[in-house]
């Protein structure tokens, strides 16, 4: 098992492709911290792992575009586990207007979804980067998608 006992938090650990990533984590024995904007929705998922998989799955609420966010849930860690050993920045927070068509979009709509994302992978990355550094390991993945190199096809 390469991940035995490992400590990784998988921020949109609900969505389709986090889903995916924490299902790899507790089948390769670590324990996954699957957090989310919607707690609800993370804990459904931290569930379902737990049947097969006892107690390698927890639930959190995170908003990656808030520091107090990002600092509390680094703090519940750091007291519950111990250790956090990876981040895999997995979110993707977009407001109402993603997905539109490219002539219907505002730049300031535009602005306020890149800002979203990438001011969120800044943060959780910045966060979880000063708690490695003080811990003395860890790791961070950042996970980009395919729009970054192709049009998308809403």
């Amino acid at each position: 098992m390469q991940l035995a006992d490992k400590v990784i938090v998988v921020t949109g650990g609900a969505g389709f492709l986090g889903v995916t990533f924490c299902s790899a984590i507790v089948k390769q024995g670590g324990i996954v911290i699957v957090t989310d904007i919607d707690k609800d929705a993370a804990m459904r998922v931290a569930a379902n792992m737990s049947v097969n998989h006892m107690g390698r799955a927890q639930a959190f609420f995170l908003d990656i575009t808030s520091e107090i966010s990002i600092k509390s849930l680094i703090g519940t860690l750091q007291q519950r586990q111990g250790r956090i050993d990876a981040l895999v920045n997995n979110a993707y927070p977009h407001n109402r207007e993603y997905g539109r068509k490219l002539e219907n979009v505002s730049y300031e709509s535009f602005c306020e979804n890149i800002s979203l994302h990438l001011g969120g992978y800044f943060l959780t990355a910045q966060q979880f980067g000063i708690f490695f550094r003080n811990q003395g390991f860890g790791n961070i993945v950042n996970m980009s998608s395919i729009y970054g190199t192709m049009i998308p096809r809403f």
